[in-house]
């Protein structure tokens, strides 16, 4: 009888071990794909919370600066639309989204652990496009590490573009990438006029260094041409707007091409 009693015991540990290993497997490989997922990979990025009264985050992890806009309601503009989407809208860069109706009053406000609690652990969580929990978590960091003389908080109308110039400037710009030698030639493909030029400006209040803005002939998905390798630029291109990377060179004047193709045609002409 004791033996039998100390080989149930033996089992239940067993039992509960494995148990215990299994819950844990669950989480590391949860993690591993909020990681593997993450968004935020490159040296800036630009979060979108959109509700009753907007803001953008944007941050720059190399010169430990953040910009804090508040935009007012501008829901009608990105209403059903992914990050390429609304930075044409809007004309500035966005890298992802989140629809939510508590809007931070502040930087701290959106940094304070009971708002991250919130929107990592909250049943009711809100809508995330382009963003997971680990990006809140790593955004949140970038802002708390930037000095407090780095950090700028500004109510702008970003549709008046003398009022974007005087208050944001250059604020927008990516520290590295700015800093980087490659010229980009832009590729309409698509039936909307102007598009290319539109794409050109908002790459260049990141930094992006467009020369040419062409008309494209080939039937394709948009896509980002590179002649040699990826890099930090290319990578962070494609964080912006989605575009897959394919090598080869395609423009005889730039280093890299964007081709904005059928797949911008059907998500825009509505």
């Amino acid at each position: 009888m004791f033996q039998e009693r100390i080989a149930s015991f033996f089992y239940l540990k067993v039992f509960l071990l494995i148990v215990i290993l299994v819950v844990i497997g669950a989480i590391i490989v949860r993690v591993g794909n909020e990681i593997v997922g993450s968004s935020f990979q490159n040296n800036s990025f630009s979060l979108l919370i959109v509700s009753k009264d907007s803001k953008l985050i944007f941050v720059d992890k190399a010169s430990k600066s953040v910009l804090f806009l508040a935009l007012g309601d501008i829901q009608s503009y990105v209403k059903g639309k992914g990050p390429i989407e609304a930075s044409i809208a809007l004309g500035i860069p966005i890298n992802a989204l989140i629809f939510d109706k508590k809007s931070p009053e502040n930087l701290n406000d959106f940094s304070s652990s009971s708002n991250v609690s919130r929107l990592i652990f909250s049943g009711e969580s809100p809508v995330f496009k382009s963003i997971n929990k680990y990006d809140i978590y790593k955004l949140t960091n970038a802002i708390k590490g930037s000095p407090k003389d780095n950090k700028h908080e500004i109510r702008v109308n970003i549709f008046n573009q003398e009022q974007m110039k005087e208050k944001v400037g250059d604020l927008f710009k990516d520290s590295v990438i700015n800093n980087m030698g490659y010229t980009i030639e832009i590729q309409n493909g698509t039936s909307i006029d102007g598009l290319g030029t539109e794409v050109a400006g908002i790459l260049s209040r990141e930094g992006f260094n467009v020369i040419a803005v062409r008309t494209g002939t080939q039937k394709s998905n948009s896509f980002i041409s590179y002649p040699k390798k990826r890099d930090i630029y290319t990578d962070s291109l494609e964080g912006l707007t989605g575009f897959v990377q394919k090598e080869g060179k395609i423009s005889q004047a730039a280093d890299i091409t964007i081709f904005l193709g059928e797949d911008l045609d059907s998500m825009l002409s509505f």
